[in-house]
């Protein structure tokens, strides 16, 4: 029919993030409370993506990124890279990380 390819991409799980020196910076000026829910949300996105509105696509200003709730209001925003690994960008409160 000549149209382009429908490439629907369904994401079930994560298998492998990297974080960016941004990301590990910001990580670290939290508190270990926070470092641990990353940890263990990294763990749970290599086996299963939560549903919505756990993890989501951002918009706006914010379009190409993931979101993934940690906890209390904290957030990691992902960004797919290539060969199925994700880049861990930044991370910090609800606020800091520009959602209203």
């Amino acid at each position: 029919f000549g149209l382009p390819p429908l490439t629907p991409r369904l994401i079930t799980c994560i298998p492998r993030i990297d974080e960016t020196s941004r990301f590990q910076s910001m990580l670290r000026k939290l508190d270990h409370r926070r470092q641990e829910e990353w940890t263990r949300v990294k763990a749970e996105l290599a086996v299963a993506v939560p549903a919505y509105p756990r993890f989501k696509k951002l918009k706006g200003r914010l379009s190409g990124l993931f979101g993934v709730r940690l906890g209390d209001g904290f957030r990691a925003h992902l960004r797919p890279a290539d060969d199925g690994v994700w880049l861990a960008v930044e991370v910090g409160s609800h606020t800091a990380m520009g959602h209203d």
